[in-house]
């Protein structure tokens, strides 16, 4: 787990700032306060230490529990196994519908299509798109497709594997009905660790 400076960081050495708070040190009557305070600088608490609110703002949010089952409006996934810096889920996925345009920014995934067949759409790192010139030899077998944006978008069924490494978009839309084997590795496994790109 990230310790609070290197989770939110510091501002000029006056607030702690983080993705949806700042925290000031203010004197309101004559005492000393640390003043947690939103976006729109709202106060939202006070503390008499630092440590105090920076607890405050300690992420609430629970890990996965192995048999944790959770439905979704895109099908549903199931907690198979974790462990130390792993955690394995089962999602399925509806025919028709797709996971966000999504990355995570401390965590690398690895996919197995156990059954079915969709369309995941991802970026090629910068370094890697100027050598492209055909991808018949990184996606044998696979239909493939370059859109304009730089996307590739490659169909893949079961027995695909796939690597997602931390910061790479990417979005999965089901042909078939899908199940996939999720893999997460890193330090940081908690589900808020996700950027969606679709809003």
């Amino acid at each position: 787990m990230l310790d609070w400076t290197e989770r939110i960081g510091t501002y000029n050495n006056k607030y702690w700032i983080g993705p949806n708070c700042r925290i000031t040190q203010e004197l309101i009557d004559n005492t000393i306060k640390y003043v947690v305070r939103d976006t729109l600088n709202i106060e939202i608490s006070r503390h008499d230490t630092i440590e105090e609110a920076k607890k405050s703002r300690e992420p609430s949010e629970k890990p996965y529990e192995v048999g944790h089952f959770e439905e979704r409006k895109w099908g549903s996934f199931t907690v198979l196994e974790k462990g130390d810096g792993y955690l394995i889920k089962k999602l399925f996925i509806k025919k028709g519908c797709s996971i966000s345009n999504q990355f995570h920014n401390h965590r690398s995934e690895q996919w197995i299509v156990l059954k079915g067949l969709g369309d995941f759409r991802t970026q090629l790192p910068k370094f890697q798109k100027k050598y492209f010139v055909s991808s018949w030899d990184l996606y044998a077998s696979n239909l493939f497709d370059i859109k304009p944006s730089g996307d590739i978008v490659t169909r893949y069924g079961a027995g695909a594997y796939i690597e997602i490494n931390p910061k790479q978009p990417h979005k999965w839309t089901s042909v078939e009905d899908t199940e996939i084997l999720e893999v997460w590795r890193g330090q940081d496994l908690r589900e808020s660790d996700i950027v969606r790109l679709d809003v």
